[in-house]
């Protein structure tokens, strides 16, 4: 993308509220919270998450977390709740990204 991305300032809306913003070919989301709302059904000290990243490997993480991404934009506009599944997709990217991350540093 290159130089295209230069400069180049945006904010992030969703449902009517800015999220966060994307600027020089990176995304930041500041208000997005992670589907990994406490709910009754979340229990126990560790993230689920963070739990599967353990006991997968680099590949099979990313590979599952593109998989959940997909798996969410695919059925978005079947199961009347379009905004809960693209937040969830947005989710699961934003970890594969900050996966990729980690890996890169």
């Amino acid at each position: 993308m290159g130089s295209l991305n230069k400069g180049l300032k945006f904010k992030i809306i969703m449902d009517g509220e800015e999220i966060g913003t994307y600027k020089n070919g990176g995304m930041e989301i500041e208000k997005l919270d992670p589907y990994t709302v406490k709910s009754k059904h979340y229990v126990g000290k560790f993230e689920t998450i963070d739990y599967i990243k353990d006991k997968l490997t680099y590949d099979q993480f990313n590979g599952y977390l593109l998989g959940n991404a997909v798996k969410y934009l695919s059925r978005y506009n079947n199961k009347g709740e379009d905004i809960k599944d693209i937040k969830k997709a947005i989710t699961y990217l934003m970890w594969l990204v900050d996966n990729k991350n980690e890996k890169d540093m």
